[in-house]
């Protein structure tokens, strides 16, 4: 490991990473991107080193000193920029300062955009990516010690439009050799901007632009389906899953439903907590549709405690049984959608705020009939984050719809919104 001559063995491996350059091959991007990552186990000894090393700070301060005496001096541009900036990531890190963490992962994230201008930086994609990765973990980090702190967060939205940055530079690559375009790093960082996005609720901004761009000439062998473009499939998949929850958002039931469908189809079989994700999803997404998930699709992916009762109630038209089973799993749901702020209101066609925050089950007066009540029932339960919220009609709105009562609907979720539409 470095961290046993501390820095100057870091700067030591990176010079001969650079030394022994051919091509460079894969291994070696492995190589460099380990050693630029924030949160390797290069990196992570490189922390406790300057946790625990007296001089570590005198060494810091001279990342930034007389040019002449600079550790980094012996790299080459703009390597020396990248070890100076990466070090001064870590130092913050050790420190306990996400803040400042955050901020130095920026520069060195511009700084490798910038460079990527050369055209000897065509193969620079790999490191990129795992820079960019960094710096949306660094802000989320940075954010929830402000939020912690009582204080404005704003590092994720500065993450984004850094980015989308990132994504504007290699989506409009106008190499004409397709084997080293920058374009195929694209894909990666639209999943880092949705994942991103998703995790502070803004979906308004910008995600219909990045899935444009997938469906666009400029992608890479756009004429094909997505999946045989030459994207890493793990890619796809996450891109897929995210479209899932996108459309799902805007209410695009059978959008969703194929999207996610896809992603859990193809996502690798060991990838199991993966695949419970995307279920989380699916199954309230199929119960919208009209579709119920097995018994034993559920218990084999841990599921069946969390929608079992709920699946029986709507497979039964069970009000009753279907508004004791959401009471039941309130908690779980409520954990769920605990970061959830913006919420719609189906029946009456509008995107204004109708509720806030849980409790999911409301009673509310039904627009359709007066002088009934209104099962308010957030699919943001079932869902996640960035919840809708649906005014179903009550048992007795129900009854009094002739739309309803002339025929028996296997789902009652589809039932009781058609009653309400």
């Amino acid at each position: 490991m470095a961290a046993a001559g501390g820095g100057d063995a870091y700067v030591a491996k990176l010079a001969g990473l650079l030394g022994g350059w051919s091509g460079p091959t894969e291994p070696q991007l492995e190589a460099l991107a380990a050693l630029l990552k924030a949160h390797s186990a290069e990196s992570t000894a490189l922390v406790a080193w300057l946790r625990e090393d007296a001089a570590a700070d005198a060494w810091l301060s001279r990342l930034t000193g007389p040019e002449a005496h600079r550790p980094q001096a012996r790299l080459p541009w703009p390597y020396d920029t990248f070890a100076a900036l990466h070090m001064q990531v870590l130092g913050a890190l050790a420190r306990g300062a996400p803040g400042d963490a955050y901020d130095h992962q920026e520069k060195l994230a511009l700084a490798f955009l910038h460079a990527m201008e050369e055209e000897e930086f065509t193969w620079s994609q790999t490191v990129m990516v795992a820079l960019f990765i960094d710096l949306r973990r660094l802000a989320v980090s940075a954010d929830r010690a402000l939020r912690a702190a009582g204080q404005k967060t704003h590092r994720c939205d500065q993450a984004a439009d850094k980015l989308r940055q990132g994504f504007s530079k290699v989506s409009n690559d106008k190499g004409k050799d397709l084997s080293v375009s920058k374009k195929w790093s694209a894909l990666h960082l639209i999943n880092q901007i949705f994942k991103l996005l998703f995790s502070i609720n803004q979906l308004s901004v910008g995600l219909t632009n990045l899935q444009r761009w997938v469906d666009s000439p400029l992608c890479p062998n756009h004429t094909q389906p997505l999946e045989r473009r030459g994207f890493p499939k793990s890619q796809v998949v996450t891109y897929q899953y995210y479209s899932g929850r996108l459309a799902l958002y805007e209410d695009d039931f059978e959008t969703a439903s194929r999207c996610l469908q896809w992603a859990f189809a193809h996502c690798h079989a060991s990838a199991t907590r993966n695949k419970q994700a995307i279920l989380r999803f699916l199954v309230p997404v199929q119960l919208l549709i009209g579709r119920l998930p097995s018994s034993k699709l559920l218990q084999k992916h841990h599921l069946a405690e969390e929608y079992e009762d709920i699946v029986g109630a709507v497979r039964d038209g069970n009000v009753q049984q279907f508004e004791i089973a959401m009471a039941e799993q309130y908690e779980r749901y409520a954990r769920a959608v605990n970061a959830a702020s913006q919420y719609r209101c189906h029946c009456q066609r509008s995107r204004r705020r109708c509720c806030t925050r849980p409790p999911f089950l409301r009673r509310r007066p039904c627009p359709r009939c007066p002088d009934s009540l209104c099962l308010a029932l957030c699919t943001g339960t079932l869902i996640g984050s960035s919840a809708t919220v649906y005014i179903l009609c009550s048992r007795s709105c129900v009854r009094s719809s002739s739309a309803t009562s002339s025929r028996r609907s296997t789902c009652l979720l589809l039932r009781l919104r058609t009653s309400s539409s």
